[in-house]
């Protein structure tokens, strides 16, 4: 062999072990990526709820672990923080009786999202409800409090430099101690991708009112006259308890259709003879505790 060869061999030797290298440190990079809690940036996860009296909105604003849950006094608009924790919240709903939160979360570490429960007693403490490869969404209770309904994802597809997503969503039910786990087989389905709603047996949760096809033409009249404001959509709408009022989330494009959306909090008469009327700007969602009305 002559040394060209040689110096030839070694070289693709060289290369091969450094390819080699290189693949193990890929693979365990992706797998670590996969296995990580992602949220992107941004106001898409924006979720809140209504106290049965009517006297409380719960919501997830930019906090500790990306997402905090916060509560809004609606009498006096006072916002608190329920707790500040390093997991990503999302999906909070009060149980029938108001002294409950059930909601979603993540840990970081975990790619999937699960359920929890905590009291709004100050010194009451989160309990974890679902745990596993699996990951829960939009969790609410039923009329007497006995059964918690979620949707539930089993399937992870991987996105490889990029984020994976979980499909293969379905309706779950389970008791607020977190036994009686089970599927809502053939009761109804789950929509979107996380879903924001549960349609199932003879229950809906978060019903659209029949009035609520004006109030949406209503809200496109009172936008479109401001030129740096971008309507797109509206989500999750709620008639609180007692009144004639419709809450909703309004989502807005405040630098143009190229910049970044954010939500506000908007409300209307469910008769929508009356125009919508803001509640509050964005801020409540990015900086809750310095968010003024």
């Amino acid at each position: 062999m002559t040394a060209r060869k040689l110096k030839v061999i070694l070289a693709l030797a060289v290369a091969l072990a450094a390819a080699a290298v290189l693949f193990v440190a890929a693979a365990v990079f992706l797998k670590g990526c996969s296995q990580q809690h992602y949220r992107g940036s941004g106001h898409q996860d924006v979720t809140f709820d209504i106290s049965a009296k009517g006297d409380q909105m719960v919501f997830n604003g930019v906090g500790q672990g990306g997402r905090d849950l916060y509560l809004l006094d609606l009498k006096t608009w006072r916002v608190t923080r329920v707790a500040r924790t390093a997991e990503y919240e999302v999906d909070p709903a009060f149980s029938p009786n108001g002294k409950t939160l059930v909601y979603a979360a993540g840990t970081p570490g975990d790619r999937a999202d699960h359920l929890f429960v905590r009291p709004l007693n100050p010194r009451g403490a989160p309990h974890q409800l679902t745990a596993g490869d699996v990951s829960d969404a939009s969790p609410s209770f039923l009329p007497d409090g006995s059964w918690i309904v979620f949707a539930r994802a089993r399937r992870y597809l991987f996105g490889g430099l990029m984020n994976g997503v979980w499909e293969g969503w379905s309706t779950w039910s389970l008791k607020p101690d977190g036994t009686g786990l089970r599927r809502e087989n053939g009761k109804g389905r789950v929509f979107g991708n996380p879903p924001r709603s549960l349609s199932y047996g003879e229950f809906v949760l978060a019903p659209l009112p029949p009035s609520f096809a004006i109030s949406h033409a209503r809200v496109k009249q009172t936008l479109a006259p401001m030129p740096d404001v971008y309507f797109k959509d509206w989500t999750r709408p709620i008639t609180l308890p007692r009144t004639s009022r419709i809450l909703f989330l309004v989502e807005v494009w405040q630098e143009g259709p190229s910049g970044v959306s954010k939500k506000e909090l908007w409300q209307v008469e469910q008769s929508g003879l009356k125009p919508p009327q803001r509640v509050a700007s964005s801020r409540l969602f990015d900086d809750p505790l310095g968010w003024t009305p």
